[in-house]
């Protein structure tokens, strides 16, 4: 029984350490930045591509994505940069958010560096005639999409192995 459970754990940190190598391989990235490495690193990259520190909060970058102006958060885990937050820096009407919303998934649909997990293309749509308040406030629903960048280079077999 004890070497099944020796084996059984072999195999498991096996493939932690290639999940591991894997990914330090191929980071997601934003802007052209890797999002890893340490937050003061992370500000001094996204600083030289002209985003700016907020007078009001030193935890927020100002600047500009996608043509609008947005506000940057920078989330770490354990010190380490694990993702990055885009929060537009205007307030919009629900139509606004409608637009916003449609226009990002569709760029995300036509770009071949991400996947979605859900097939279908008009599944990231808002309706014209919904009411997102009402359906946010009396039916708790979310407005979500998910988008997995796909690595830049080939997977190697082995290392799924």
């Amino acid at each position: 029984m004890r070497t099944v459970l020796k084996i059984i754990l072999l195999i498991c940190v096996q493939n932690l350490i290639s999940a591991y190598v894997f990914a330090q391989k191929d980071v997601t990235q934003f802007l052209g930045i890797s999002i890893d490495g340490y937050k003061p690193e992370m500000i001094k990259k996204l600083q030289e591509k002209g985003f700016v520190i907020s007078s009001v909060n030193k935890d927020v970058l100002l600047g500009e994505f996608n043509g609008i102006k947005v506000n940057l958060f920078i989330v770490t885990n354990n010190n380490k940069v694990c993702r990055i937050m885009v929060s537009d820096d205007n307030m919009i009407d629900e139509g606004g958010i409608k637009i916003r919303f449609n226009s990002l998934c569709q760029q995300f649909q036509n770009n071949k560096k991400y996947v979605s997990p859900l097939m279908s293309d008009s599944s990231y749509t808002i309706s014209e005639d919904e009411d997102i308040s009402y359906e946010m406030s009396a039916n708790s629903k979310r407005y979500e999409a998910v988008f997995y960048q796909l690595p830049t280079k080939k997977i190697d077999s082995a290392v799924l192995k």
